[in-house]
């Protein structure tokens, strides 16, 4: 597990690498869809959260408060302010699924599927390194050792409602279909971690 407090040096110059004008809508998205992990995460830590789970759910809160934090320093750093957009993550997947997951459970397979979708994100830009600078990379690097077991902590947070684990499976069947359709949909450019740019679904509107 990452420590979750990992903050860039603020000292250290940021080398620029690439377009940084490309990159800021990119950095908002991450920073929205990391903000709206952070405040369902945070919901679930005082409403939902059984005992024996609660270090670690403490745990992933203070990770995804450290992960909002870095991109808007990125952000701010470059002179662009940190604003919560309307699309993240979450909202692209879920204009994608029949039916919205709003059990618990659904939740927490939406939570998985998220987190995988951004860890695959992150994991491919830094591959094909074409993050825009020296702080994306480092910023990168941080949370994807930090998200590396928040999938299987949230699969644990659903079998402690539901040991059989049947509504689990059920919902990350649909919520895989899901991110796939969201892949298929940002073609080329989801493939180069650019999933933000995927149009909206025939007939969706937000």
């Amino acid at each position: 597990m990452g420590s979750g407090f990992s903050v860039r040096d603020r000292s250290v110059p940021c080398g620029v690498v690439g377009d940084l004008t490309h990159a800021f809508p990119r950095w908002q998205f991450y920073y929205t869809s990391e903000l709206r992990g952070l405040r369902f995460f945070t919901q679930l830590l005082f409403r939902h959260t059984p005992d024996h789970l609660m270090v670690d759910q403490t745990l992933q809160v203070a990770q995804e408060a450290a992960h909002v934090y870095l991109f808007g320093q990125l952000l701010e750093d470059h002179g662009e302010k940190p604003v919560q957009g309307d699309l993240g993550l979450q909202e692209h997947l879920a204009l994608r699924v029949a039916k919205p997951p709003l059990t618990m459970i659904g939740r927490l397979a939406m939570a998985a599927t998220v987190e995988q979708l951004a860890l695959a994100e992150y994991n491919q830009r830094l591959k094909r390194k074409t993050y825009a600078c020296d702080c994306e990379k480092e910023a990168l690097e941080m949370i994807v050792e930090d998200e590396s077991w928040h999938v299987d902590h949230l699969q644990n947070m659903a079998h402690s409602i539901d040991e059989q684990g049947v509504e689990w499976a059920k919902w990350r069947i649909q919520l895989r279909m899901a991110a796939d359709r969201l892949r298929e949909d940002a073609g080329p450019l989801g493939a180069g971690g650019e999933l933000f740019r995927a149009p909206l679904p025939h007939g969706k509107v937000h």
